[in-house]
């Protein structure tokens, strides 16, 4: 199932295909702003995007994009990006840690009273193997394969993880929309969130 997030980051596939096997930088507001330009080359107005969405509902948040209604008045679609790739350097996030972050994202949007959303996530092969580890506990959200499944607090998942991924007291419904294979080992997925 496309919808229209799904079909813009689809349009910026080849754009981070080519930028993630060059050695110019790329990072997650790169990332952000090839998806941000896709939405526009989709037909969404620019007038109806905003980067940075202040979150009532999240105290001191922010969304990473929101689409605006036709009308540019009530947010429509929210999203959330997240890149985690290694550092060349070697000093990586702990994989705990950055699993913690896409889960904290999870469940800000889930506080967010929009009408839609979605999160957008690219990642290379060191988090694709800790999400693949079944004794991790989160194997299922590579497995969804247009499926949805609900998460939520009562999952297996380790102490530190449940110290980096915000608030679960309450679930989420989680529907894998898209799902990229980029090469060499980097994967992009499109998940759309529906509070329980």
């Amino acid at each position: 199932m496309m919808n229209v997030v799904s079909e813009a980051v689809s349009l910026s596939v080849p754009l981070i295909e080519q930028r993630l096997i060059t050695s110019i930088p790329f990072n997650e507001d790169t990332f952000r702003y090839f998806v941000f330009d896709s939405l526009i080359r989709s037909g969404i107005d620019i007038k109806r995007l905003v980067l940075e969405y202040p979150s009532s509902e999240v105290s001191g948040e922010k969304i990473d994009t929101v689409i605006l209604n036709s009308e540019g008045v009530i947010p429509e679609i929210a999203i959330e990006f997240k890149y985690h790739r290694s550092n060349p350097s070697g000093r990586n996030l702990p994989s705990t840690m950055s699993a913690g972050q896409l889960l904290a994202d999870y469940a800000k949007l889930r506080e967010f009273s929009s009408g839609q959303r979605i999160v957008v996530y690219l990642t290379d092969g060191e988090m694709l193997r800790y999400f693949g580890n079944s004794r991790n506990g989160l194997s299922m959200l590579l497995d969804l394969n247009g499926e949805s499944e609900i998460f939520d607090g009562t999952l297996p998942i380790t102490k530190t993880l449940r110290e980096h991924a915000g608030d679960w007291s309450r679930g989420v419904r989680l529907s894998l929309i898209s799902r990229w294979d980029l090469g060499s080992e980097n994967n992009l997925f499109v998940w759309e969130i529906e509070p329980m």
